[in-house]
């Protein structure tokens, strides 16, 4: 076998290992960028739902309740009516 074809096979098999090696890097790379796109998409559905439970507790009626009692609330005992007249001065 001559020296010029064996360094020239040597040489393209030597290029394809390189290319193929080259493409699994960029798999595994992909693979990492999509693991941690996947985490912070779970950490965010998490925190979305303790957002949305503190905001069902914040609006809830026992806490309201709890509110109202801790100010020592007192529904009025006498009732005034107001009356307002909507329409314009002449």
């Amino acid at each position: 076998m001559r020296p010029l074809r064996f360094i020239s096979i040597i040489f393209f098999i030597t290029v394809i290992s390189i290319t193929y090696v080259w493409q699994q890097v960029k798999i595994f790379e992909a693979a990492y960028v999509q693991e941690r796109t996947l985490k912070k998409y779970y950490d965010i559905l998490d925190e979305n739902k303790n957002l949305r439970y503190n905001q069902a507790r914040i609006e809830s009626l026992t806490l309201i309740g709890d509110k109202i009692a801790k100010d020592n609330f007192e529904i009025p005992s006498d009732v005034r009516i107001v009356a307002v007249n909507l329409k314009p001065h002449q």
